[in-house]
C-alpha cells in the first residue's frame, strides 16, 4: 500500500514537471531586435536577410509592419509566394533587412 502511493505521487509529480516545462517550451519565442546593431561608426551590422515562419493569424502587411519594411519587398525575396493573400501557418519566410 505504501509502495503504490508513493509511486502515484511519483507519477503526479512528473507529470506536473512536464507541464511546466512544455509551457515554459512554448513561451520561448525568436524575437528580433526593432532597431538594427550599430558599430561606433554608425554602420548597421544587421544581417542582409531574416527568417520568419508564419504563424496562425498573421497576415503579409502585418509581417512588413513588424519588420519595418514593406509587402512589396517580402515579396521580392520569397519568389515562391506567388499570391499576396495566400500564405500559410508553419510556411518561412525570407525578410529583407
Amino acid at each position: 500500500m505504501k509502495k503504490s502511493i508513493i509511486i502515484i505521487l511519483v507519477l503526479i509529480a512528473a507529470g506536473a514537471g512536464y507541464y511546466f516545462w512544455k509551457k515554459k517550451q512554448h513561451h520561448k519565442k525568436i524575437r528580433f531586435q526593432s532597431k538594427p546593431p550599430v558599430t561606433k561608426k554608425g554602420q548597421s551590422i544587421r544581417p542582409k536577410k531574416l527568417v520568419y515562419k508564419v504563424k496562425k493569424g498573421d497576415t503579409l502587411s502585418k509581417i512588413a509592419k513588424e519588420f519595418k519594411t514593406t509587402v512589396t519587398k517580402i515579396l521580392q525575396v520569397n519568389a515562391r509566394v506567388k499570391n499576396k493573400n495566400l500564405i500559410y501557418p508553419g510556411q518561412i519566410l525570407n525578410i529583407p533587412a
